[in-house]
């Protein structure tokens, strides 16, 4: 499920069980040029939000997102977007983690909310997760780790192989790690950032992977965070990276007013 970086990488669950679009309603898949490449998750009427690295150097007139749909390939509903909004201070340069994995995409029609399609609830910006919560990610990337030459690659945005899968949402529960042992695990790349939390198993076995870069992880079904990168997909002592929702809240309010 992750992916920002392109030697590191993006992702879709590992580990994960199918599910129905009403079990998260939230839950979107970014499509350019018509074809999946990241999820989002619904905060409003008119908002979906993302990781930033999913819309990079990408044109809002070839974005669409699709809602209310437990596939990523057909189903539900398409609408166009308006508007991509990066976060001001992410910078994906190729030479270090991403900062800033977030953004949000005004949607150019008003969502009609339904059973399958639903905001989600946002965390507060003083919200604090505690090492070993239980966390739900989904999406529809990858269900193992792929090579390409000798790097792996966990980018979805860059490298999902729709064909490989069957398309259907799935979704894992994952445990909050602590920050030492991911600034460890990823200490030749500098640690992580305020902005970033790891989430996993220090065994592997259930991760995002390929493809689910900018979907939701929750918490009691509040969005606590954003799929961003990781090492692979579900590696022994290499958890998924996250966006922590708490730490841009103030700027997520600020743009738009959820």
């Amino acid at each position: 499920i992750r992916g920002s970086m392109r030697c590191i990488s993006s992702s879709r669950i590992v580990g994960g069980d199918k599910v129905e679009i009403d079990e998260i309603p939230y839950q979107v898949a970014l499509l350019h040029m018509e074809e999946f490449i990241c999820g989002g998750s619904i905060i409003s009427a008119e908002y979906v939000i993302t990781a930033a690295h999913c819309i990079t150097g990408k044109k809002v007139e070839d974005l669409d997102v699709r809602v209310g749909s437990q596939y990523s390939n057909t189903g539900g509903i398409v609408i166009l977007l308006y508007k991509t909004i990066p976060h001001p201070y992410f910078n994906m340069d190729g030479q270090r983690l991403d900062d800033y994995d977030v953004a949000l995409l005004q949607l150019d029609s008003v969502l009609e909310f339904n059973k399958k399609i639903q905001p989600v609830r946002l965390t507060g910006k003083h919200h604090v997760i505690k090492d070993g919560t239980l966390l739900r990610i989904s999406g529809w990337g990858e269900k193992t780790e792929r090579t390409i030459g000798s790097e792996k690659i966990k980018s979805v945005d860059y490298f999902y192989d729709e064909q490989e899968n069957d398309n259907q949402l799935q979704a894992v529960y994952i445990k909050k790690l602590n920050r030492d042992i991911c600034n460890k695990a990823y200490i030749k790349l500098g640690g992580i950032t305020s902005r970033m939390f790891c989430a996993g198993f220090l065994e592997g076995g259930k991760d995002a992977c390929q493809g689910d870069s900018g979907g939701p992880i929750t918490q009691d079904n509040i969005l606590v965070g954003i799929i961003s990168w990781g090492s692979g997909c579900a590696r022994p002592l290499k958890p998924g990276v996250y966006t922590r929702i708490a730490s841009v809240r103030y700027w997520i309010k600020s743009v738009s007013n959820v």
